[in-house]
């Protein structure tokens, strides 16, 4: 076939995207191998999408160029915000913007992407209402936030907890967890207001649309979280904050910690990696200390080189990603 080529290295045909429907037909119908049953494995619709023509020229703009794009940030996006962004961070809501703010932020922990996601939100203010979505223990610290970067009054700003609660039209933003807005009640009240625009937070909850999700939140309540994390940053008299792995590991900001300490491990490297994570964030000034508790003739023996085998993988696939990028 015309453009094809088989690779060595994949032990297989590579095809141009354009043929993959007479390929397709042809393996349904045997006529690629005569003669023997292929096996189809077809490419899922929505990675189709990503690569039409058509969602190429929609999410791209026309006619406005970087230029353009600058001078309606700064329209659109309090000063006092767009001058707090770093060189990536600007590139990357300039980014977003020429993609119609359909993007997905890949930053690593800790460089901002809260704030980045805030500046989105408001270049498209003429289109809110705005919906965010995150894990239950962060629905606060967004709270916190949006009333800091976005100088919104806090009574249209609704954080919702339980499916008891009234979406206000008032509302201009509304910050709500995973596992409440798939709830019977909140679900459809979501669905009778408009969001035009949609943050999701750790936005890999929603990988699997069946998925079920609970709440782990420790015995801190939510009320409380946000401002124990504000006094560990901001009072020099707080020298220790015990946490809970998986109650701590996301979205909140301890910069001001130099040492973490684990006294437990965690069978997923993600969550320990996360936990570092909250105090090697932007804002933070000198190094930062991790230490790991490991114990001997004790599970850990069997875990920790698990974690290492795991943390491995994953810095292999990464460098291979990096290298077919390049």
């Amino acid at each position: 076939m015309e453009n094809s080529h088989y690779s060595p290295q994949e032990t297989c045909w590579i095809v141009p995207l354009d043929k993959y429907k007479t390929i397709l037909k042809d393996s349904k119908e045997g006529k690629i191998i005569p003669g023997t049953i292929t096996k189809v494995e077809e490419i899922p619709d929505f990675v189709l999408n990503v690569f039409s023509s058509n969602y190429t020229n929609t999410i791209h703009h026309n006619n406005d160029s970087k230029e353009n794009i600058a001078k309606l940030m700064e329209e659109r996006i309090p000063k006092s915000l767009l001058s707090k962004l770093m060189r990536f961070q600007y590139m990357g809501v300039r980014e977003a913007i020429l993609k119609h703010g359909r993007v997905f932020l890949c930053d690593e922990m800790g460089l901002g992407k809260t704030i980045q996601a805030l500046a989105i939100c408001s270049y498209y203010k003429n289109e809110w209402p705005c919906l965010i979505i995150c894990p239950s223990s962060l629905r606060l610290t967004w709270a916190s936030e949006i009333h800091k970067w976005l100088n919104i009054d806090e009574d249209f700003i609704q954080v919702i907890f339980t499916t008891k609660d009234i979406l206000r039209k008032s509302s201009k933003i509304v910050v709500a967890s995973y596992d409440i807005i798939s709830r019977k009640g909140i679900e459809e009240q979501i669905k009778d207001i408009k969001f035009n625009v949609v943050v999701a937070d750790e936005s890999h909850y929603l990988k699997n649309k069946d998925a079920q999700f609970i709440r782990i939140d420790g015995e801190t309540k939510q009320n409380i979280r946000q401002e124990l994390c504000e006094k560990f940053q901001n009072n020099d008299n707080i020298r220790i904050a015990v946490l809970a792995i998986t109650a701590a590991g996301v979205g909140l900001t301890l910069n001001k910690a130099d040492l973490v300490i684990f006294a437990e491990l965690f069978w997923n490297p993600a969550q320990l990696l996360q936990g570092e994570d909250r105090a090697h964030r932007i804002g933070r000034v000198g190094s930062v200390d991790i230490k790991y508790l490991i114990a001997n003739g004790t599970i850990d023996d069997m875990q920790w080189p698990l974690i290492q085998k795991k943390l491995d993988i994953i810095g292999t696939t990464i460098d291979v990603l990096i290298f077919w990028i390049t």
